[in-house]
């Protein structure tokens, strides 16, 4: 029989990180835990900024405008944005380019655009938009919003995909592989404010008419997952990480399990046949990209709902993950991004469950 989660439960615990016992960071300016010693902020011109960086190594990048933790970040034209996180709605946007971030609201919702504003939704790129789906605040409504550069508004699309009950979900990950959205796992209604971790996977394509969109089912996953994260490499989509239960109460169990997607179904071997390795750390609730054809993930909790600072590699000609240098804090439900030969771990929440404005880039 598969465990429900009381929704406030895991808000709790993820705002608190269930860290009891563990070293607290010590508190610096503007509320961010300041433990790296000497790093100076990046300045001008990002890119300029991490030529000098050594391999395997992080350096501070520009914050936040706002504190943001269970939000989503990704890339689009060659800028980085962030989207959501502790209840925000609005979007921000930071061109490699410059050293600040600029903001973009959410749409309106009813005249108030705090019924937007959610956190662990996920975001992806795709057909040159940005979408946002899913995400809770204190309950999950069923949207999904469009964002396209250039244009300063969200669209309104008058698209059954806008309000269909698959887009009710928190946790999940999505992805666009060739011609379609993935959404993948998460956590789902399970009856009043309980929840479940959900096998199901949709399918978000564009619809025969301009501005629609159609879902369609995928091959679920082989068990429920939420937490995970997932990034595509070729033709291939990768799974990685999250929880299969979600307890009643305490911290969820982590796995440390790696699933491959590929032509409509879902596999645990590499295309040469051989298991797919596992994640040295097991872990869930972290933040994962693809950069260099290699995969990326950092941080999140472990079973014990620790906070990581731990990366590590995933090189899918070799089938290895490799231990990088870890991050200067630990932190969990952040968004990892990769732009320009670099990583970027952005906001999150920290040791205490506070959320971050902090920035942080690794040169692999």
């Amino acid at each position: 029989m598969k465990r429900t989660m009381h929704l406030k439960s895991i808000l709790a615990a993820s705002a608190a990180l269930l860290l009891a016992g563990c070293p607290q960071p010590t508190p610096g300016a503007g509320g961010d835990p300041v433990v790296e010693p000497t790093p100076t902020p990046v300045t001008g011109n990002l890119q300029l900024g991490t030529d000098d960086l050594p391999r395997n190594s992080w350096r501070i990048g520009p914050p936040l405008s706002r504190e943001r933790g269970g939000l989503s970040a990704g890339i689009f034209n060659g800028q980085l944005y962030a989207i959501g996180g502790d209840g925000e709605a609005t979007l921000e946007i930071l061109d490699p380019n410059a050293d600040r971030w600029r903001t973009v609201p959410l749409p309106f919702f009813q005249g108030d655009p705090s019924q937007r504003s959610r956190y662990f939704g996920s975001a992806v790129t795709a057909w040159n938009r940005i979408f946002y789906i899913g995400g809770t605040v204190d309950w999950l409504p069923y949207l999904l919003d469009v964002y396209e550069p250039g244009t300063p508004d969200w669209l309104e699309l008058s698209s059954s995909a806008m309000q269909h009950g698959a887009m009710g979900r928190m946790a999940h990950a999505s992805a666009a592989l060739e011609e379609e959205i993935l959404v993948i796992g998460g956590l789902r209604d399970a009856g009043g404010d309980e929840k479940i971790t959900t096998d199901s996977v949709i399918s978000l394509k564009p619809g025969t008419s301009p501005g629609t969109y159609d879902v369609y089912n995928r091959p679920n996953l082989p068990q429920p997952r939420a937490g995970l994260g997932s990034g595509v490499i070729g033709s291939q989509l990768y799974v990685a990480g999250g929880f299969i239960e979600a307890p009643v109460t305490g911290s969820p169990i982590a796995t440390d399990s790696v699933l491959r997607y590929h032509a409509d179904a879902w596999h645990t071997g590499t295309p040469e046949g051989a298991p797919l390795a596992s994640m040295n750390v097991p872990r869930h609730s972290f933040g994962m990209a693809v950069l260099d054809g290699i995969l990326y993930v950092a941080g999140g909790l472990d079973s014990t709902g620790k906070a990581l600072d731990s990366v590590e590699a995933y090189d899918p000609k070799t089938n290895q993950w490799t231990l990088r240098a870890p991050m200067f804090t630990p932190r969990a439900h952040l968004g990892l991004a990769a732009n320009a030969g670099r990583l970027y771990a952005i906001g999150g929440f920290d040791a205490d469950g506070k959320p971050l404005r902090s920035v942080h880039v690794f040169r692999p």
